[in-house]
């Protein structure tokens, strides 16, 4: 079995998608030069040729790549755009074939995971120094906010399996500033 390679998630568990063969990795293809678009190839189990299973436009980079709870999709994040490149929110079949979604993610985001029903993805979003857990229905429909904290911050959060508890890290990060004069 091969390394399953998704942009910087080479070594992430469930980086690989699953069929009834076993895993089928998938490996970040880089067009040369500047711009393009990135590729994406499932890679055989065994021996052989990588298949196309999707091309990404703008940057050839995707991050944050989570596949479906039932396995049949993909969401990741991209950037595309000249000369401020805006980072994209995408959803495609792992079958291949056209992007199914794309969204402009808003600026605070962090985190990337799909909701247990498979029919919306869910991203943290810091606002007023809080941050909370935001839903995107798929296929279209506008974000809602899930939690609703006043204060601190969300650090990752996680679904258990059945899809009842809902888990996350939360706390407060500082930061000082010290500023030094007449240093010799």
């Amino acid at each position: 079995m091969r390394e399953a390679r998704i942009g910087t998630a080479a070594s992430r568990p469930g980086a690989g998608l699953r069929d009834g063969a076993g895993v089928r990795p998938v490996r970040t293809s880089r067009p040369r030069g500047r711009g393009g678009s990135g590729r994406r190839d499932r890679l055989p189990p065994e021996d052989g040729a990588p298949v196309e299973v999707l091309s990404i436009p703008g940057t050839p980079r995707a991050w944050l790549v989570r596949v479906s709870p039932d396995g049949k999709q993909i969401a990741f994040l991209y950037q595309e755009g000249d000369p401020m490149p805006l980072n994209k929110l995408a959803v495609a079949s792992v079958e291949g074939g056209p992007l199914q979604f794309t969204s402009t993610v808003p600026i605070g985001y962090a985190g990337l995971g799909w909701a247990p029903s498979g029919k919306a993805l869910q991203y943290l979003l810091t606002r007023n120094g809080a941050t909370n857990l935001w839903e995107q229905p798929l296929p279209a429909g506008e974000p809602r906010q899930i939690t609703n904290f006043s204060s601190g911050r969300i650090f990752d959060f996680a679904w258990a399996r059945d899809g009842r508890q809902f888990l996350l890290t939360k706390g407060n990060q500082t930061s000082d500033v010290i500023l030094i004069r007449n240093f010799r």
